[in-house]
């Protein structure tokens, strides 16, 4: 596809070689983060999960030694860090597919230079036709 690209058009192939990895490396940082957070997301739950297997059999000894307001208090923390987490993860899910949005302003940038070459007679519209068909092939599996 990028060869194709290149014979259509250098022009519009040098500014997709631009806007192509731009895009590449800020889905790959993105894509980064989200694991990160989803590993502390996981991790919060897995905490709270532990504590509830812990004090949920035991709920006779903690009332037997009047500690229910101590085991509530904990069980708040777990669950407002599991929330926190959550909430991160939520967040960061539904930045990335407006990330990607934005980063189509570049594919616009190149449909704005490809409709000046073919008002200029230098470019037909059905090499731009073509090439924006190339250029879709190439981004699809990078999204």
């Amino acid at each position: 596809m990028a060869t194709q690209m290149l014979v259509i058009s250098p022009v519009l192939s040098l500014i997709s070689a631009l806007v192509i990895p731009s895009m590449a490396l800020v889905i790959a940082y993105l894509g980064e983060r989200l694991r990160k957070i989803s590993k502390q997301s996981h991790l919060s739950i897995a905490s709270l999960s532990a504590y509830l297997n812990e004090v949920l059999p035991a709920i006779l000894f903690v009332k037997a030694n009047n500690a229910e307001m101590c085991e509530s208090a904990r069980f708040r923390r777990l669950a407002h860090s599991d929330l926190c987490e959550l909430l991160k993860k939520r967040k960061m899910k539904a930045l990335i597919p407006q990330t990607v949005q934005l980063i189509y302003f570049g594919a616009l940038f190149i449909l704005c230079g490809g409709s000046l070459l073919v008002s200029g007679g230098s470019f037909d519209g059905c090499s731009l036709v073509s090439f924006i068909t190339s250029l879709v092939f190439m981004i699809e599996p990078i999204q």
